[in-house]
């Protein structure tokens, strides 16, 4: 620490009462759990503020995560504070040095960290892409998001969820409730069911197409969310063994499934859900594909003619068509051509963050126009792994790439781990499902922007760290 925050932090200390490293321990216990209890806020915060700008380009949700990032840091600095006259505590300490040691303290967890090797190439090479950039501002503003995402949001969301030694002897004496990585799972399903609902009343209410969007600006954000979040519902809804909250999960996948108009994260969602009852055995398969083709071929059809569901699957052909009514091309396979072209052109550093619709506008000239008026890209349209070639060139694609298969392979082996009729076993499974599932709608949609990035970003640290955890089964 500076000699002005050592400072003030003794002045604090040596206000309390007993020996300096007690007090200091202590307050930095207390900020850390502080700094998890800003993290449940962000989690919460996001059905309610992620696109809601306040100051300059800063949400409520940039805001909660940057005083979250500052009491993690404080208490990361108490912790290795050691009073002089304090004997030496030896090697074994969690904070990895011999001045501070105890139990529940944040340590800088570069083992466990080294997990997020795929982010940390991601963050790097966005930063090299940033400096070949024409307008390094403009890249500067991505590159501070992703770091915000990638890193500050990451190492917080890894910490919460592993939660402090107390924390792990609860689960040790069968207490799961008291760990953080459970509380931060329900926290997330609940603002799932906030999108899910606002997205019902909009679908009910006479929204139009794209006005089924939840709370978010785009519609395509939200059918990305439920391709994210409706598996791991299912996986939980399938290992419970709490009917009510059995129901209760069984009816929010089904209510966000119909409200999601996107056939990309439909089709994407219902594969991942049967994935998840294949693993699960085959019964469970059996009744998952058995309720699928009845309401696919029987139950949505005989809704919509008595007019309680829009023609869905009018909706979701149209909205990946290859063609449009008129026979002309769909904008969304001319804008794939052009932005493979810009990747084809710039395949190491990529046209740099923040430059992809600043660059793709002349390569529309390589390609057929008639689907177009325009000479810019529309986000609806666009897909991400393209986009992410053509901004950060082929190695940030394979660094993101790399970052979804470690993040379902952790959740795999966690899943692996726990017994039948263990609910973490679903949620773990549910997990690898989502992330697959929202691999397969970036085809379709662009989803790493702000709002549904910070959801991808916990659910990455959460595979991870119940990976790490190594509960028993």
């Amino acid at each position: 620490m500076s000699r002005t925050s050592e400072t003030i932090t003794d002045n604090l200390i040596n206000r309390l009462p007993g020996d300096p490293d007690s007090k200091r321990r202590a307050l930095s216990l207390g900020l850390r759990k502080a700094s998890h209890a800003m993290m449940f806020a962000v989690l919460g915060l996001m059905a309610f503020f992620t696109e809601l700008e306040i100051f300059v380009k800063f949400t409520p949700v940039d805001i909660a995560l940057g005083l979250a990032a500052g009491l993690w840091a404080l208490s990361w600095a108490l912790g290795r504070a050691r009073s002089p006259s304090a004997p030496p505590l030896g090697s074994n300490d969690r904070l990895g040095n011999r001045g501070a040691a105890g139990k529940g303290l944040p340590a800088l967890p570069f083992k466990d960290l080294r997990r997020y090797w795929p982010m940390g190439l991601y963050v790097l090479w966005t930063l090299v892409s940033a400096c070949f950039a024409q307008q390094r501002g403009l890249a500067l503003v991505k590159v501070f998001q992703t770091l915000e995402y990638y890193v500050v949001a990451l190492v917080l969301l890894h910490d919460l969820f592993s939660g402090t030694q107390e924390e792990k002897s609860s689960a040790i004496s069968h207490q799961p409730s008291a760990l953080p990585l459970q509380r931060g799972a329900w926290i997330v399903l609940a603002v799932f069911a906030v999108f899910v609902t606002a997205a019902a009343t909009q679908y009910w209410g006479g929204a139009d197409t794209f006005g089924v969007r939840g709370v978010f600006k785009h519609r395509n954000v939200f059918a990305g969310l439920v391709a994210l979040l409706a598996p791991a519902c299912f996986g939980v809804m399938c290992e419970s063994r709490n009917w009510p909250l059995k129901i209760a999960l069984g009816i929010l996948t089904a209510l966000a499934l119909v409200v999601t108009l996107s056939g990309a994260a439909y089709v994407a969602a219902l594969l991942a859900i049967a994935g998840i009852a294949a693993v699960r055995g085959a019964r469970c398969l059996i009744i998952t594909c058995a309720a699928i083709t009845l309401w696919q071929g029987v139950a949505l059809d005989w809704m919509e003619e008595k007019g309680w569901l829009r023609n869905n699957v009018a909706e979701h052909l149209e909205s990946v068509a290859l063609y449009e009514d008129d026979g002309q091309p769909a904008p969304r396979y001319p804008e794939w051509q052009a932005a493979a072209w810009v990747a084809t052109d710039h395949p190491l550093a990529g046209v740099g963050p923040g430059h992809y619709q600043r660059t793709i506008g002349p390569y529309f000239g390589v390609i057929p126009r008639s689907a177009r008026d325009k000479n810019e890209s529309d986000v609806e349209i666009q897909n991400q792994y393209l986009v992410l070639a053509a901004t950060l060139g082929w190695p940030g694609l394979l660094a993101f790439l790399a970052m979804l298969a470690t993040g379902v392979a952790a959740a795999t082996r966690a899943a692996a781990r726990l017994g039948r009729g263990d609910w973490r076993r679903g949620l773990a499974s549910g997990m690898a499902g989502g992330l697959l599932a929202f691999a397969a709608v970036l085809v379709w949609h662009p989803l790493l922007i702000r709002g549904i990035g910070l959801v991808f970003v916990a659910m990455l640290a959460a595979c991870h760290a119940f990976d790490a955890r190594k509960d028993p089964a």
